[in-house]
């Protein structure tokens, strides 16, 4: 479901419409891959190419306007940063994290939905601009970070691990080096927050992790532009 419902205050105000894509998957049609279908949904961004631009997987998408589905990507499973540009691939909009190792995706089959606005000011203070993945096995979207916009200067991220995993009481995250702006975030496998921690110039963080649910997390680390993320499993 994507368009506008009002009749004032956005630009451009694409009429609201249900977009239906036939033949939809749930799985992979390699079990080593993730297959992932593409929708433009923001009303007020412009033709876009999408560029894999962290494993060097290269343009993805070419040309994709408001109201199209791209048509599925059969990617190998792995941790991707997609970079959206202007039909000309030269002009970055936005960048994003798209974990689908860390995610556990392999052999499954998602949408990838742009909406939001790049203009909020523009379009009645809406939400900003923003991929949304939706789940083959349904639930709430996952939003994808937004790793960097086109003023930021990426920094690295060094190495690092997390032990014992599964975990039960406590974790701990073990970083290879200091990083001066690395924050730390705990995610639900939905995407919701539930802590951040600022890390700046930490080797080892200690995490309590008894105050949550059993289940799978993810954790995130940040530092600058830069983004990585592992899985965490907690047990009781």
């Amino acid at each position: 479901a994507s368009g506008i419902v009002s009749e004032s205050g956005y630009d451009p105000a694409e009429a609201f419409d249900i977009y239906v894509y036939n033949m939809a998957r749930e799985m992979a049609t390699d079990g080593a891959n993730t297959d992932a279908l593409v929708f433009h949904g923001s009303t007020d961004a412009p033709t876009v190419d999408i560029l894999e631009t962290g494993v060097g997987a290269g343009t993805l998408v070419d040309n994709a306007s408001y109201g199209d589905f791209a048509g599925y990507l059969e990617l190998p499973t792995a941790d991707y940063q997609i970079t959206i540009a202007d039909e000309t691939g030269e002009n970055a909009v936005a960048v994003f994290g798209a974990p689908l190792s860390s995610l556990g995706l392999e052999g499954q089959a998602l949408t990838i939905v742009a909406s939001g606005f790049l203009s909020p000011a523009d379009n009645n203070g809406g939400a900003a601009f923003g991929l949304y993945v939706a789940l083959p096995s349904g639930g709430e979207l996952v939003e994808l970070q937004n790793t960097t916009s086109v003023e930021e200067n990426e920094m690295s991220i060094k190495a690092w691990s997390i032990y014992p995993n599964p975990a039960s009481q406590r974790a701990t995250i073990e970083l290879t080096e200091e990083m001066e702006n690395a924050q730390l975030r705990v995610m639900s496998l939905t995407g919701q927050v539930l802590d951040v921690m600022n890390i700046e110039n930490q080797r080892t963080v200690n995490l309590s992790t008894g105050r949550y649910a059993e289940g799978i997390y993810f954790i995130n680390i940040t530092n600058g532009s830069a983004v990585q993320t592992k899985k965490l499993q907690i047990v009781k």
